[in-house]
């Protein structure tokens, strides 16, 4: 079933631009903070690793494609980015400082 007068939504130039870039730039973060979880036999993370580094690209501009307003999702899209790299510093920080200041969450996880 279509419909008569649905138009096709013009994508915003930001939202093709950042697609590739948000796929590998993704990809790479996430073998990166693999490898840092998998060296500190962390293994709480892994699904929201494996979300934002494979899955989250593709929403992202899944979002901006159906939206009627591609360029305000298109922003949206890059804050919660900026949210999940706050994360991965976050954790980076605190596998990173387990020796120094927390050795009973490190032997909680190990």
């Amino acid at each position: 079933m279509t419909l008569p007068d649905a138009k096709p939504r013009k994508l915003n130039i930001l939202a093709k631009i950042n697609y590739p870039g948000r796929i590998i730039g993704d990809f790479f973060m996430g073998l990166i903070i693999c490898a840092v979880l998998h060296e500190g036999k962390f293994f709480f993370p892994w699904g929201f690793v494996f979300f934002h580094a494979l899955l989250w690209p593709h929403i992202a501009y899944g979002i901006c494609k159906v939206s009627k307003d591609s360029k305000k999702a298109e922003l949206r899209n890059l804050l919660l980015i900026l949210f999940f790299s706050f994360w991965s510093l976050d954790l980076y920080i605190l596998i990173s400082s387990c020796p120094l200041g927390y050795p009973d969450f490190c032997r909680m996880h190990s």
